[in-house]
């Protein structure tokens, strides 16, 4: 599953657009990069 078919999936299942799934999924896998470089940078060399 790419992230069209899955802000497609969220859009039917949650009564929203398309264009607002796809910026709820942006979001989440900015938040989720975010945070995994933070951790990256956090770590131990």
């Amino acid at each position: 599953m790419n992230n069209a078919e899955l802000a497609e999936r969220i859009a039917e299942t949650n009564e929203l657009t398309k264009a607002d799934a796809r910026k709820i999924v942006d979001a989440v896998f900015a938040a989720i990069a975010d945070a995994a470089d933070a951790d990256a940078a956090d770590a131990p060399s």
